[in-house]
């Protein structure tokens, strides 16, 4: 859901994401500004992760001197790690999958009156595992109609 077309009854709403446009960071900030100024409008959780994961290739890219060759690409990737990227600090599990902050975010208005997410309180190193770690977590039946995690 877009805040943009719900309107002021998004006001206050609390929510957990990846993703937040109004989190204090420079490469938030510069993030949005560019594409507000392209756009016309705040970006989505989709639009930064797309620009997150080319962020991602140009690293792993820049590992392999520009080459994209099967194993060597995909481990110079597995390696990309970021100090802050749209999503804040992210690394890579050996499972391929994302470590990075979590964001419990507030949605507030902008001094312009525009509607955005402002982070509340940051969980870091958030894994597919959550808290359980890799092991335990594994342990579990498959996700199905009949073992649904709880």
């Amino acid at each position: 859901m877009f805040l943009r077309e719900v309107g002021d009854e998004a006001l206050g709403l609390k929510s957990f994401t990846y993703w937040s446009e109004g989190r204090d960071s420079a490469v938030v900030r510069r993030f949005v500004q560019a594409y507000e100024q392209q756009h016309k409008e705040i970006p989505s959780l989709y639009a930064a992760g797309a620009y997150m994961m080319a962020q991602v290739v140009a690293e792993a890219l820049k590992k392999t001197g520009g080459k994209i060759e099967g194993a060597d690409f995909i481990n110079a990737a597995r390696q990309v790690s970021l100090s802050d990227s749209l999503y804040g600090a992210l690394t890579f599990d050996d499972t391929n999958n994302v470590v990075g902050p979590v964001y419990q975010t507030r949605v507030e208005k902008r001094d312009d009156g525009t509607l955005w997410s402002v982070v509340e309180n940051t969980f870091p190193q958030v894994s597919q595992f959550g808290t359980e770690g890799k092991d335990a977590f594994l342990k579990h039946p498959v996700f199905s109609r009949d073992y649904t995690g709880q």
